[in-house]
């Protein structure tokens, strides 16, 4: 791929619920499905990335009426209810539109591999609001969390870097730096992981280990 090729893609953002940019669609399914509702309701301070900024979700259940009490915007469905844990459902229930928020947050400032400084202290911020230690990579990009106890581990990761490619929506959240885009979803990526990391430091308890690994 190169700079000079626009993306016109328009996929289907199921994290967002709204139209996306991503040729593949950016869509989450399996084991995953249950983050894609997580809490993701912190400021990123220094950053100046708010995650809590904006939204646009309207849940239909809701008569476009409900909103959430973070973001002051329309609350999103959560198209999971009922599907899990009663407790994940009921700390998940008022988050969703804070997730969405972040994730377009992201979209609108792309970083290219290794370049992805906004990007990484984003996710440190929110990691760190939530009670979750977290070391960022030698190279200054990218970094690790873990979270529970014990001797079992298991590894989750995502890609944070975006594309060298100009984005030719008119999506609100669109990117905002020339010529680089987030158009394979890693945007999507980061923000699963990071509800999923929110969402399992909330359980009432973990068979062990769940270490976390955002990739530059």
């Amino acid at each position: 791929m190169t700079a000079s090729r626009p993306m016109t893609t328009t996929g289907v953002d199921r994290v967002a619920g709204d139209p996306a940019v991503g040729g593949n669609g950016a869509s989450v399914v399996g084991p995953s499905a249950a983050s894609n509702r997580a809490n993701l309701g912190a400021t990123a301070g220094g950053t100046g990335v708010d995650p809590l900024a904006g939204g646009t979700g309207v849940d239909p259940s809701a008569g476009g009426t409900s909103v959430d009490p973070l973001t002051a915007e329309p609350r999103i469905a959560d198209p999971g209810t009922g599907r899990g844990p009663g407790w994940l459902d009921s700390f998940l229930d008022a988050r969703l539109s804070s997730l969405v928020n972040l994730r377009r947050q992201v979209h609108a400032h792309p970083e290219l591999s290794d370049a992805e400084v906004r990007t990484t202290a984003l996710i440190r911020e929110t990691l760190q609001a939530a009670g979750i230690p977290v070391t960022v990579l030698p190279g200054g990009t990218g970094l690790v969390a873990e979270i529970g106890a014990g001797d079992r581990v298991i590894g989750l990761r995502a890609d944070i870097d975006a594309l060298p490619l100009s984005e030719d929506t008119d999506l609100p959240f669109r990117s905002t730096t020339e010529g680089v885009a987030h158009a394979c979803g890693h945007d999507v990526h980061l923000t699963v992981l990071l509800g999923a990391a929110l969402a399992l430091h909330a359980a009432p308890e973990l068979p062990g280990r769940v270490r976390l690994l955002f990739q530059p």
